[in-house]
């Protein structure tokens, strides 16, 4: 899949949400201020290459997989290592992440 800026800038949206990090958060490890990277997750802030390495560290992925993986392979690589646990706090975070999917897919459309 070839990622235009837009796109890029949702997909990071979208895995910071998968994470379940805040926006502070990525902010506060980059030494950016709250507003600084929400435009980053808006599009209206060019990534360097250099922030885009700083990214996939905090969200502790490589560039690579943030640039090529899709939603729905991050996902199933979720789902996989969640089905090696059989205890009902796994179950509790795979519902919990159905309805985050469900969500941003809605919120996606819109």
């Amino acid at each position: 899949m070839d990622l235009n800026e837009t796109q890029l800038s949702r997909k990071i949206r979208w895995l910071r949400e998968w994470r379940g990090l805040t926006q502070q958060h990525m902010a506060i490890e980059q030494e950016l201020s709250t507003r600084a990277y929400s435009k980053i997750e808006q599009g209206e802030t060019k990534l360097s290459v250099r922030r885009l390495y700083q990214i996939a560290d905090i969200l502790e992925l490589s560039v690579h997989e943030i640039l090529i993986m899709e939603e729905a392979d991050f996902l199933r690589q979720y789902w996989k290592e969640a089905d090696s646990f059989n205890n009902e706090s796994s179950r509790k975070e795979i519902s919990e992440l159905k309805h985050l999917l469900e969500r941003l897919l809605r919120a996606d459309r819109a």
